[in-house]
């Protein structure tokens, strides 16, 4: 499975000057076995950094996943990633 960076690309290219430069100065997040994102959510909450994709197979988690990020992939198996 691809993550779509093609529509990010076409986002960064969309915003104005002030929000490229923000959004190219974001560490992306690849958050495996992610649970219920505390890892993630710590991270976006000190700096500059953002979860792209959620690897987690347990349906509870992903629920809670999909919640409080409903715009971010969320993949079950971690085999089936290609980056």
């Amino acid at each position: 499975m691809n993550v779509p960076f093609a529509k990010e690309v076409s986002q960064i290219v969309a915003m104005g000057n002030r929000q490229r430069r923000r959004a190219m100065n974001e560490i992306k997040v690849l958050d495996l076995f992610s649970g219920i994102g505390g890892f993630s959510l710590g991270l976006e909450r000190a700096g500059p950094f953002r979860t792209i994709a959620f690897c987690e197979r347990e349906p509870f988690c992903q629920a809670v996943l999909k919640k409080h990020w409903p715009d971010t992939p969320i993949y079950d198996d971690v085999q089936n990633l290609d980056f």
